[in-house]
């Protein structure tokens, strides 16, 4: 399922034509962020995929207007950061 899941959430980067770069931390969680390369109908996208220590996989996404593009990376990094207790 996990593969699946991978398999799905990457093949968004050419649906919807996404820019994405990858993070880790210090325990090897590992973090890609998909994002909007332009927005469409002043619609931007911005999607967190991380690893947790079970295997587990956490999607975080959403859509905002244009003009909110940083406040949804803010609050998508806030709502990852709470996270943390769980991974």
């Amino acid at each position: 399922m996990i593969d699946w899941v991978r398999d799905a959430e990457f093949a968004k980067i050419i649906d919807y034509d996404l820019s994405w770069l990858t993070e880790s931390d210090s325990r090897g969680h590992s973090t890609v962020i998909l994002r909007s390369k332009s927005p469409k109908a002043g619609v931007v996208y911005e999607e967190h995929v991380m690893t947790g220590d079970l295997n587990e996989m956490f999607i975080l996404a959403g859509f905002a207007a244009e003009q909110k593009a940083t406040s949804l990376t803010s609050d998508l990094n806030l709502f990852r950061q709470s996270l943390k207790v769980l991974r």
